[in-house]
């Protein structure tokens, strides 16, 4: 039988940076959203080994085998993909092929090329046909995700007292959940009623979306009373943390807890800042180490800290526990460079509310790091 190899290539360019569109393709989580199968083991390091899981056939249980051949950052990743088993033919046939991912920066954005090698043909031909139209859809879906894009439906609209929306396109643990704004008038206060709903389970990602909501929901109300969004060091604890244009940047990592605000506060006592915390989150104090201190050895700490990102938060919100009791820590790389309980701090949680409330006025939904 005469055979041939053959490849598959798409190429596409989206409106983002490399950096942008790398992290897209090298984060687990990010990666299941475009390619839609979940990547188990994935890290962007040569010689890494993970699967991916796809509809069985015949003798093959429908793992897909990846190991990472080459990486250059913000440029070039390169890994296997072998499935499929001898015994089959059509789907789930024998298959030893490479998939490389080749990014270069152009004026608008990003050319994201993709070539999926190896195809032997007669024998993968529906793996090839397959592959070929869905790599078509999955590079859009790269663009896509690389700025967190989703697709919604109008349902129901009252002018100033309702909105219903239907996610219709976009992460796949969006599809088919619900949106909704309530607006009510209380007095001289507008309330804004909002909830994501139809989640099919309590996945990872819902907890990661419940704070990038609240930072937007923190930007929209900046926006209503000041005219401006909100642009502050808040973001998801997944998000990318940028260097910035500082060569010299070196960035320390430093867990802490933060208290949420529940009502505002001002010039309150210890003893009843309890009735003023709705709950608590874990946050990642970054800081530029380089511009913290100067030459004459002052202390800097509003520009080493305030960068966009520098302040990943949650996913967690966490209501009804003792403050003072919790443990905290940070892993760099899967260790442990950090330990400990809240129950160490030099002041109570109640000490540092009332202390702060006496410098400035906490409004409800304020983070107060300890």
């Amino acid at each position: 039988m005469n055979t041939q190899t053959q490849e598959i290539v798409v190429e596409d360019v989206f409106p983002h940076t490399p950096e942008t569109i790398w992290m897209t393709l090298t984060n687990g989580a990010l990666m299941a959203r475009w390619l839609g199968m979940t990547p188990t083991g994935f890290e962007a390091v040569t010689g890494n080994r993970f699967t991916l899981q796809t509809t069985p056939a015949g003798a093959w249980d429908g793992v897909i085998h990846c190991q990472v051949l080459e990486v250059i950052a913000n440029k070039r990743l390169v890994y296997a993909w072998k499935g499929g088993d001898e015994a089959n033919a059509g789907y789930g046939s024998k298959l030893d092929t490479v998939v490389t991912f080749s990014l270069s920066r152009v004026a608008n954005g990003t050319r994201l090329r993709v070539v999926h090698s190896g195809f032997v043909l007669p024998k993968n031909r529906t793996a090839f046909t397959n592959l070929g139209n869905g790599w078509k859809k999955v590079v859009k879906r790269v663009g896509r995700f690389g700025n967190g894009g989703f697709d919604m439906r109008v349902l129901e609209l009252e002018p100033t007292r309702h909105v219903l929306w239907r996610v219709v396109d976009g992460p796949q643990e969006w599809i088919g959940t619900t949106i909704s704004w309530d607006i009510q008038s209380n007095g001289d206060w507008i309330i804004v009623l909002f909830k994501h709903e139809g989640w099919r389970g309590p996945v990872e990602f819902m907890h990661h979306c419940s704070t990038k909501w609240a930072v937007f929901l923190l930007s929209l109300k900046s926006l209503l009373e000041t005219g401006k969004g909100a642009i502050t060091a808040l973001a998801g604890p997944d998000d990318p943390i940028s260097r910035g244009p500082n060569p010299g940047t070196k960035l320390d990592w430093e867990v802490e807890l933060a208290i949420v605000v529940g009502r505002q506060a001002q010039d309150i006592a210890a003893a009843e800042a309890a009735g003023y915390i709705f709950g608590y989150v874990c946050i990642n104090d970054v800081s530029d180490r380089a511009t913290q201190v100067d030459a004459e050895g002052g202390q800097h700490l509003v520009r080493a800290k305030s960068r966009p990102g520098y302040a990943p938060i949650g996913p967690y919100l966490t209501t009804g526990v003792d403050g003072m009791n919790l443990d905290l820590w940070t892993k760099v790389n899967g260790r442990y460079e950090q330990q400990g309980n809240t129950s160490d701090m030099l002041f109570s949680i109640s000490e540092m509310l009332a202390y702060f409330s006496a410098h400035m006025t906490l409004q409800d939904g304020d983070r107060s790091p300890s």
